[in-house]
């Protein structure tokens, strides 16, 4: 079996016991199916309520997204800027001694500029990732206290993520296309073909049995976690 046989049959096997598991579950519990998923989509609505009203102004302002665009694009794409746009980033103190991401040195001289990148585990960005969310954490506590509705609840060992269809009225994925302001003509925004099709991907359910499913048990498994540094953690996590 070649390769990519093998990482075809790995993923349709993750793919398919995932759809098993949760199957055989919800037929074993079928007929309180229907009052546990309307429960915890009343609790979610009643979390979402919330947060449009105390957290989300915060986190839509011009402000925090420049912050946090800065913070993920400086880190994620330092290793493809070029010189020049490094000096000026360090010029504005916006540079970063740890990138979250690197380039392989057989591809820094492609003339096409492929710009193939992989995770830095092990440079200190894993840290720097789980500093600075705590802080968007402990941001988020402060705005929730203020209406009286923090602080946010902690992911539990019991937590697992919703499985896409799992009765929730507003829980279909709306068209979405990501789209950027074109500054020399607005009424033309640029389309980026490969963000847009990512996007589709992540929110398709095979992307959530395939990846989010295993991803959300992987970290809550403790004999998992004491295998890997805390800084290998955030990397994987980001």
């Amino acid at each position: 079996m070649t390769t990519q046989n093998r990482r075809t049959s790995g993923l349709s096997r993750r793919s398919f016991l995932g759809s098993a598991a949760f199957t055989t579950a919800a037929l074993a519990f079928h007929p309180r199916l229907t009052s546990f998923a309307q429960s915890g989509c009343e609790r979610v609505q009643r979390i979402a309520q919330l947060w449009n009203s105390a957290v989300r102004p915060t986190l839509a302002s011009r402000y925090h997204r420049l912050h946090h665009v800065l913070f993920h694009y400086v880190r994620n794409n330092w290793a493809t800027l070029t010189p020049e746009q490094q000096a000026n980033l360090r010029t504005l103190n916006w540079h970063t001694p740890r990138p979250a991401m690197d380039r392989g040195n057989w591809d820094r001289n492609k003339p096409w500029g492929a710009n193939n990148v992989f995770w830095a585990t092990a440079n200190g960005s894993g840290e720097d990732f789980l500093y600075y969310h705590r802080w968007m954490i402990a941001m988020v506590d402060f705005l929730l206290k203020k209406e009286s509705g923090g602080p946010l609840e902690p992911w539990s060992g019991k937590d697992a993520i919703p499985p896409p269809l799992s009765g929730c009225s507003d829980e279909n994925i709306p068209e979405f296309t990501p789209v950027f302001e074109n500054p020399s003509d607005p009424s033309q925004p640029i389309n980026v073909p490969w963000l847009q099709l990512r996007v589709k991907e992540m929110k398709s359910p095979p992307f959530f049995w395939n990846k989010m499913n295993w991803w959300g048990q992987e970290f809550r498994d403790r004999a998992y976690l004491k295998t890997i540094t805390l800084g290998e953690l955030g990397s994987r996590l980001e």
